[in-house]
């Protein structure tokens, strides 16, 4: 157990960044818990064994697709005759290569990270295997051009378009959505501002002000896409960071305190009492996470 989370970062001197690697057939414990600052997908052809995300210790299943978050604790645990490829890419690469407007391709994700895997059926498995390899086959191509890039970007809009099409047999998507693209950028920003800024800004004044638009406009745009209001979404990031240094880190509480931008201990454990019923000591003496195979 670490006083941080080690973070896995993308080559910042590439202003788009995408790495396709395929995972060893037979691995144990294949790297600390870490969280990185891109996302990931993670197709799984074949094989068995065990994943952490968070603070779950999953069973990895064939024929399935995760995703792992920008920000998400994760770790392979173990793997059996694994036929399995991880694809991390960054929003840049999105945004730089998509021949579609960003937020279409944003909002894409955005829907899928709401149950994080889906488990396929024929054919979409034939479908979204052949269109995985096909991008390992072209990252493996020595020249990294930009054609190269867009060829990649191309294949990425395609497996998120697959994932679209099954989204609807998993998932409930709010009906109020429909006809509201026109919204998600500001709910997107609003959830970028959150993650850059949840640790020191607080008050919803703060994301009102750097978007642009009132509070009851700003909470009227994220209840379209999470029934939520914006205050509730700024309290559920920093509690969730809260549960990961709690779950994760030796940190002490008046620590996680501090870094989650609170001047007072007191106040923080009210919070994360309110919102999760348990104290912050509680919480960690009962998901204080090591990881064995």
């Amino acid at each position: 157990m670490k006083k941080q989370i080690p973070v896995f970062d993308k080559d910042k001197e590439e202003k788009v960044w995408i790495k396709i690697r395929q995972l060893d057939a037979n691995f144990r414990l294949d790297e600390d818990n870490h969280r990185h600052t891109y996302e990931e997908l993670i197709w799984v052809k074949s094989g068995d064994g065990t994943q952490l995300i968070d603070n779950e210790k999953l069973s990895i299943q064939a024929n399935t697709l995760y995703l792992i978050s920008n920000g998400q604790i994760h770790n392979f645990i173990e793997g059996k005759q694994m036929e399995a490829y991880v694809i991390g890419f960054d929003h840049n690469f999105l945004k730089a290569y998509s021949p579609f407007p960003y937020a279409t391709v944003a909002k894409l994700l955005d829907n899928f990270k709401s149950i994080n895997s889906i488990t396929f059926q024929s054919p979409s498995i034939s479908e979204i295997d052949l269109v995985v390899r096909q991008m390992h086959q072209e990252y493996s191509k020595p020249a990294n051009t930009s054609k190269k890039l867009e060829i990649l970007n191309c294949f990425l809009l395609i497996l998120l378009n697959i994932i679209q099409r099954e989204l609807p047999d998993k998932i409930d998507l709010p009906k109020e959505t429909i006809g509201m693209d026109y919204k998600f950028p500001i709910y997107q920003e609003f959830q970028q501002l959150i993650d850059l800024n949840f640790t020191e800004q607080h008050c919803l004044a703060f994301y009102t002000d750097k978007l642009g638009v009132s509070a009851r406009n700003l909470t009227n745009c994220t209840k379209i896409y999470t029934g939520k209001s914006a205050k509730q979404l700024i309290i559920i990031r920093i509690i969730t960071e809260a549960k990961r240094l709690l779950t994760f880190t030796t940190l002490s509480l008046k620590e996680i305190a501090i870094t989650l931008g609170f001047e007072e201990t007191s106040y923080f454990i009210r919070l994360f009492r309110r919102q999760t019923n348990f104290t912050p000591g509680n919480y960690r003496e009962t998901n204080q996470f090591k990881v064995t195979p």
